[in-house]
């Protein structure tokens, strides 16, 4: 394997790494918001899920512009 490849491998693992590292966060707000029992903090939760799953469709389409294989669509997953 070429240092090229070499690198672009690395290149497209530190995606697949930062695509899945959103997808837990995006997961745990998930949990917050559905286990929140404070009518204070359900607005914190929306907001913190909301901001989840921005940040993981952002990373998904940075990563896959970039060239990064990402083999399916992980926010399928999420209820």
């Amino acid at each position: 394997m070429s240092f090229l490849q070499m690198r672009r491998q690395r290149m497209q693992d530190d995606f697949a790494e930062q695509v899945q590292q959103a997808l837990e966060q995006w997961k745990d707000a998930q949990n917050y918001f559905e286990n929140v029992t404070d009518p204070d903090l359900v607005d914190y939760a929306i907001f913190g899920l909301e901001t989840a799953r921005r940040r993981y469709r952002y990373m998904l389409k940075n990563a896959r512009e970039r060239g990064a294989y990402i083999p399916y669509r992980l926010e399928d997953n999420i209820v």
